[in-house]
C-alpha cells in the first residue's frame, strides 16, 4: 500500500465462485444500486474472425473459409499483415483472384474493430453518487445494466474499479472442508502450517494437477527441478511462470541450488532481493530498490514502475539521473548505481505484482495441502467442480488413477448427488452423469434415503422416483452409464422398459394418492392390484456398445475398457507401459497400443492435411501426431475411438508434454496374427507322453496359419532341448493360447 501513489490502484478480490453475485448484491445495498454496477468489455475482430465474418459477407464457400483461417497461425499477437508475411501459402491465396483479393482487403481494414460487446466476467465499478453523472450506461437484452465505457475508460475518468472473480478453486477448498466435517475432521484451512513437509514434497513431484496456478506441464517440470521448500519459492515460481520472465526460471533454480553463484551490485540489495536468490522478481522490487538505493520517495518509486511498464523512455531518462544522484548521496558510485538503474529497466519489463502472485501461491499451497493429505476427498470436490466439463473430468480421473485411488462407477444405492467419497476411493457422482440434471440426481438420492436401497425390480426403483423431478431423459442416462446394474435385468432390457416403467409408476403413485384422500382408506401400496410388468426380451448391448454409450455420459470407460480384450497384443508388442513419464524416452522410438481420441485435423504450409490425436490405453494416454505423408497413408485409421497399434519417435519441447511423432500405425485387430513370428511350447520331457504331443498337434494344426512351432524340452537338470517343428504353421489365435496355457501353464506358452 502506496500512501503517495497517484492513480488508482487495482483492486482484486476473488471470491467462492458459488456466490459471487451474492457479493456484488451486497455492494449494491452498501453503495446504493445508483452507484454500482458491471462493466462493458468488447470483443475484437481478429485475424481468423475477421476472415471467417467477412468470407459470410461475400458468399465465399465456408470451406474455403476454414481453410484461409487455419493458415493463420495462432497467438494474441498474430495479425493479417504478419500471418501474410510469414505464411508463403497464405499470401498466394489472397493472389488467387479478385474474390480472394477482396476478402483479405476489406479484411484488413475491420481487423482490430469492436465485434460485439458483453459484460465484463469479474469488473465492477464503484461510484460516489449516481453512476449516470459520471458514466453512460446501457441495459443489455439480456443481463444487468453496464457501463458504455470499458476498463480502460473507467481509469482514464478516475472511477473506483474493483475486480470481483468468482473462482472455482475456492469452491473446492469449501466442498473440500465440507466433506471431511462429514467424517468428524475438522479442519481449518487457514491455520494449517505453511511448512507442511508432504504439501511441498507434492510439489516438488510435479504431483500438482488440479492444484490453481501449478497444473501445466510446463510448470510441473519445472517444479520438479526447482524442489520448493518454502512458501516463497511457490511465490516466485508463480510469478516467473509467464511468458517475459520464463527464460530466467533455469538461472533462479540454479541459485537456490548453489550451483550459480548470487551477485549483488550493492549490499543494501540484498534484504530486498534474498527472497529470489538476487533476481528482480516482482514490481515491489523495483519500487524498495529506487527507494533504497537511489532515495526516491514511494510517490516518486511508483512513477518509475509505472514508466517502465509502459516503456516512457523520456520519463526513464530523466529518474535515471535522479536516481543516479540519490544513490551518490548514500555512498553508491556513479557507476554502480547506472548499472543498477540498467539492472532495474532489464527486469522491470518483466515485474509480476508481488502481492497478487503471493495470494495466489499461498491459496495453491492451500491446495496442495489438502491434496497432499485428503486426496481422495479433495479429487472429489475437484471433479464436482468440474462436472459440466468433460475434458477436464477425464484429466482429473487419470489424476484419480495416478494417486493409487480408484474411481468407482455411478450407482443408484452408492453414488451421491455430487462426487463422494468411499472409503480411499472415489465415487462417480449422479449429477456428473450427462444430460441428468441435479433435480433428478436429488430425487434419487431423497428416494434412496427413504428405501435404504434399491433392489430387484426397475419398475419398483421408478416408482419411488418424483417423475416431475426424473423424467424419461434422466431414466435414460441412468441406465447407459451403467448406474441401474445393481437392479434385475440387462442394460438394454431397462432402456427398453422406461415408457412401461413411468407408465406403471404413475399408475401406482396415483393409486396412492386416491387411497391418502379416501377417509377409509390406507396407502398400504402392498396391497395394489396392479401388476408389475416383465422386463422384456431383447438382445444385450454387445461390449461396445456399452461401453460406448457409458462413456458418452461420464466422459470414460468405468465398468471396463475397449483394449480390455487386446491385453496379450499390448503385453507382446507395446515398449511403452506409462510406467514413466514418455519425457523419459526422448528421441527413443516408441510402440504402444490404445484407442484413438480428441483427433485435432488442420492444414501445414502447403496446404496438406495433418492430425494431432490422442492415444488413450488402460494405463495412461499419449499425444501423437502424424505430419501430412503419415495421415495421408493412415488417415482411415486415425478414427475416434478406433483401436489402433501406433509405433514412432517421441519429441519432448521445453515446458511441453512429450508427443509420439508417427511412423506407422496399424489396427489392434489382427495384430497378434500379423506380427507373430514364433510359437513357444514349454514341456517337462519326463512327464510329457506321445499322448500330450498328438493333442497339441491336434489342438494346433485348427489354427492354420504363419507362426513356426516351437518345443522347449527341459528335464529334472534343467536341461533344455529345443525343437523346431517344419511340417506345419499355425496362427496365434487368442483361443488356441488359451486352450494350451489352460492344459501346460500360464508361463510355458508364449509368443514371440
Amino acid at each position: 500500500l502506496n500512501p503517495e501513489r497517484v492513480s488508482m490502484p487495482d483492486i482484486d478480490i476473488d471470491f467462492c465462485d458459488e456466490r459471487r453475485v451474492e457479493v456484488i448484491d451486497h455492494i449494491k445495498k452498501l453503495y446504493g444500486e445508483e452507484s454500482v454496477c458491471q462493466i462493458i468489455t468488447f470483443g475484437k475482430m481478429k485475424a481468423k474472425g475477421v476472415i471467417r465474418d467477412v468470407g459470410r459477407v461475400l458468399k465465399i464457400p465456408l470451406s474455403e473459409v476454414n481453410r484461409i483461417a487455419k493458415l493463420i497461425p495462432e497467438g494474441p499477437k498474430t495479425t493479417l499483415q504478419s500471418a501474410l508475411e510469414t505464411v508463403e501459402d497464405l499470401k498466394k491465396i489472397s493472389e488467387v483472384d479478385e474474390a480472394h483479393k477482396k476478402l483479405f482487403e476489406i479484411s484488413k481494414i475491420l481487423e482490430g474493430l469492436n465485434r460485439h460487446s458483453s459484460t465484463h466476467a469479474a469488473g465492477v465499478v464503484i461510484a460516489p453518487g449516481d453512476l449516470t453523472d459520471y458514466v453512460p450506461l446501457q441495459k443489455p437484452t439480456n443481463g444487468d445494466i453496464t457501463t458504455q465505457f470499458d476498463m480502460k475508460c473507467i481509469d482514464d475518468i478516475g472511477l473506483l474499479k474493483v475486480d470481483f472473480l468468482g473462482l472455482r478453486n475456492l469452491s473446492v477448498i469449501k466442498n473440500t472442508i465440507a466433506m471431511l466435517k462429514e467424517k468428524g475432521i475438522d479442519l481449518d484451512v487457514n491455520s494449517i502450517p505453511m511448512d507442511d513437509e508432504l504439501t511441498f514434497k507434492l510439489f516438488g513431484e510435479g504431483k500438482t494437477v488440479g492444484v490453481f496456478q501449478f497444473e501445466s506441464s510446463g510448470m510441473r517440470e519445472y517444479l520438479k527441478k526447482l524442489q520448493p521448500s518454502r512458501i516463497e519459492d511457490l511465490i516466485a515460481m508463480n510469478a516467473l511462470y509467464r511468458p517475459g520472465p520464463m527464460g530466467m526460471i533455469d538461472d533462479f533454480i540454479k541459485r537456490k541450488k548453489g550451483i550459480s553463484e548470487i551477485k549483488l551490485l550493492d549490499d543494501s540489495m540484498e534484504p530486498i532481493l534474498k527472497d529470489t536468490y538476487g533476481i528482480i522478481v516482482y514490481q515491489e522490487q523495483v519500487m524498495q530498490i529506487g527507494s533504497v538505493v537511489g532515495g526516491f520517495s514511494l510517490g516518486k518509486a511508483d512513477e518509475m514502475r509505472r514508466a517502465m511498464s509502459k516503456k516512457k523512455l523520456k520519463t526513464l531518462e530523466s529518474l535515471k539521473v535522479e536516481f543516479i544522484n540519490g544513490a551518490e548521496k548514500k555512498g553508491i558510485s556513479e557507476k554502480i548505481a547506472s548499472e543498477i538503474y540498467e539492472l532495474i529497466l532489464k527486469f522491470a519489463e518483466y515485474g509480476f505484482n508481488k502481492s497478487h502472485a503471493a495470494a495466489y501461491a499461498v491459496l495453491a499451497y492451500k491446495i496442495g495441502y489438502l491434496k497432499a493429505h485428503y486426496p481422495a476427498d479433495f479429487m472429489a470436490a475437484n471433479m464436482t467442480s468440474e462436472q459440466n466439463n468433460t475434458d477436464r473430468i477425464i484429466i482429473l480421473a487419470d489424476e484419480v488413477k495416478k494417486l493409487g485411488l480408484k474411481l468407482l462407477p455411478p450407482d443408484i444405492n452408492k453414488s451421491q448427488v455430487n462426487f463422494s467419497t468411499e472409503g480411499a476411493n472415489v465415487r462417480y457422482g449422479l449429477n456428473g452423469i450427462k444430460n441428468m440434471g441435479t433435480k433428478a440426481a436429488e430425487s434419487i438420492v431423497a428416494a434412496r434415503k427413504k428405501n435404504k436401497k434399491f433392489s430387484g425390480s426397475f419398475f419398483n426403483f421408478v416408482k419411488e422416483l418424483d417423475l416431475k423431478k426424473t423424467n424419461k431423459k434422466a431414466l435414460e442416462c441412468l441406465i447407459g452409464a451403467g448406474a441401474v446394474d445393481c437392479l434385475d435385468g440387462t442394460r438394454a432390457q431397462k432402456f427398453h422398459s422406461i415408457d412401461t416403467a413411468v407408465l406403471y409408476a404413475q399408475k401406482i403413485q396415483a393409486e396412492e394418492s386416491t387411497r391418502q384422500a379416501s377417509l377409509f382408506g390406507n396407502s398400504d401400496s402392498g396391497n395394489s392390484l396392479i401388476a408389475i410388468p416383465q422386463l422384456p426380451e431383447v438382445t444385450p448391448w454387445d461390449e461396445v456398445e456399452r461401453l460406448n454409450r457409458e462413456k458418452e455420459l461420464t466422459g470414460l470407460f468405468l465398468n471396463g475398457h475397449p483394449l480390455d480384450k487386446y491385453t496379450q497384443e499390448l503385453e507382446i508388442f507395446s515398449n511403452f507401459t506409462f510406467t514413466k513419464p514418455l519425457e523419459d524416452y526422448n528421441n527413443n522410438q516408441l510402440k504402444v497400443g490404445g484407442i484413438v481420441t480428441s483427433i485435432s485435423v488442420q492444414f501445414d504450409r502447403k496446404s496438406r492435411k495433418y492430425a494431432f490425436f490422442t492415444l488413450e490405453n488402460i494405463a495412461g494416454k499419449v499425444e501423437c501426431i502424424t505430419f501430412a505423408d503419415i495421415y495421408e497413408k493412415f488417415k482411415d485409421l486415425v478414427i475416434t475411438d478406433f483401436p489402433v497399434f501406433v509405433q514412432g519417435k517421441v519429441s519432448c519441447r521445453p515446458g511441453e508434454d512429450g508427443k509420439i511423432l508417427v511412423d506407422n500405425i496399424s489396427p489392434l485387430d489382427g495384430l497378434l496374427n500379423r506380427q507373430s513370428r514364433l510359437i513357444h511350447i514349454k514341456l517337462d520331457a519326463n512327464k510329457v507322453k506321445n499322448a500330450d504331443i498328438d493333442n497339441i498337434d491336434t489342438i494346433v494344426r485348427k489354427y492354420d496359419g504363419d507362426c513356426e512351432i516351437i518345443f522347449h524340452l527341459f528335464d529334472k537338470f534343467k536341461n533344455i532341448k529345443t525343437i523346431r517343428v517344419k511340417q506345419f504353421k499355425a496362427a496365434p489365435h487368442k483361443e488356441l493360447l488359451a486352450t494350451l496355457r489352460e492344459k501346460y501353464g500360464e508361463k510355458n506358452i508364449w509368443v514371440e
